[in-house]
């Protein structure tokens, strides 16, 4: 069976979506069929204004400073997306239904492709006629309500899904009153795969000192302040990197020892591996965080309360919501010395059962 997932792959220049694009489709291989991800490039199409592709141009333009910087991370992205996940050529919002004969199987997801900045023709599905398979794995909607147009836009393109699964259980209240089907709540496809798995293809990176490893997206000081304090008082350095989303911070630049550019999703893996500790407000930074069994603090990223959500599905299956720092209070020094160490000698039931429901999902609907 030849399956083909549409998510933000094209292109992409964030660690996240390209780590669960690679996974998605390893998993569904290593089930017995040929899959790839349909290149789908939103920024072809004027008509999608709130493209994440468009609206990063225009908001998160780099500096002229840093160009050459990012000019290398992009490289950086460039290997691992086109080496290594299996694609389509590419497609845009006026032709993606000619591809519709290319496949048996349609999946869309994972990653916020049902937010509704970005829901379109393409990320719904809605392209696909009903006589073709199509579903939903680990769909992020990542904002906490709809207008009643988009509801009846979402019901709509729900109605001949064969499956829906989603990413947070937030979702699955809001989809809920607007299918016909059971939602079923998964795992982000990187979770599908061992420590081991994700090793096979990590670069190393050589940092010949201990260290922190700080992967912010958001722009907060206090949180970085706490960080360089846990370094100080531990005796380790600083790995970071710096001005991600294509943006130049100013809170970036004097944070870090090591300010690393010419990291390729691979060589992250490394780098969470085989740090001592993570500071993050990335939900895949504390995915491989977890993975890589080390010890981490996760905080609120300013600005974006709605993608609590999925953080905390994720703490409540390895039991570690504590490390959640997502209150002013806890983002204190003496709060983060104040809890225990993740145990990971613990077997994690909840993780493990949703493991084998997702998996179980991906085949029973693949069969």
């Amino acid at each position: 069976m030849k399956v083909g997932i549409i998510t933000h792959y094209y292109k992409s220049t964030n660690y996240g979506g390209n780590l669960q694009a690679y996974a998605l489709c390893r998993v569904i291989e290593g089930m017995g069929h040929t899959v790839e991800q349909i290149s789908f490039d939103t920024s072809r199409d004027k008509g999608l204004v709130y493209s994440a592709k468009r609206l990063a141009r225009k908001i998160l333009k780099p500096s002229l400073k840093n160009r050459s910087n990012f000019a290398i991370r992009k490289k950086a992205f460039e290997q691992f997306n086109q080496g290594l996940i299996p694609h389509s050529r590419v497609y845009s919002e006026k032709n993606i239904h000619k591809c519709v004969n290319d496949y048996d199987v349609f999946i869309t997801g994972s990653d916020q492709v049902w937010h509704p900045f970005v829901a379109c023709n393409g990320y719904l599905l809605e392209f696909v006629p009903s006589s073709k398979k199509k579903l939903s794995y680990s769909a992020s909607i990542a904002h906490n309500e709809l207008t009643e147009k988009q509801r009846e836009r979402y019901k709509n393109a729900l109605s001949d899904y064969s499956a829906i699964s989603v990413r947070e259980n937030e979702a699955v209240e809001i989809l809920k009153p607007l299918a016909s089907k059971k939602i079923e709540v998964v795992l982000d496809p990187t979770l599908l795969l061992t420590k081991n798995e994700w090793l096979e293809i990590a670069d190393d990176v050589h940092i010949n000192e201990d260290y922190i490893f700080c992967y912010f997206l958001g722009s907060d000081e206090k949180q970085r302040s706490v960080a360089s304090e846990f370094a100080r008082k531990n005796n380790l350095k600083i790995a970071t990197l710096p001005h991600l989303l294509g943006q130049y911070r100013e809170c970036d630049s004097s944070f870090g020892d090591y300010k690393l550019y010419d990291v390729t999703p691979q060589k992250l893996i490394s780098i969470i591996n085989n740090s001592k500790c993570v500071f993050t407000d990335s939900f895949h930074a504390t995915v491989f965080s977890l993975i890589c069994e080390k010890e981490h603090f996760v905080f609120q990223r300013s600005g974006h309360k709605s993608m609590s959500s999925r953080i905390y599905t994720l703490c409540s299956l390895f039991d570690t919501q504590e490390h959640f720092c997502d209150t002013e209070d806890k983002t204190t020094l003496s709060y983060i010395e104040s809890l225990e160490k993740i145990d990971y000698s613990k077997e994690k039931e909840a993780f493990v059962k949703q493991k084998e429901a997702s998996l179980a999902f991906l085949k029973s609907n693949l069969e």
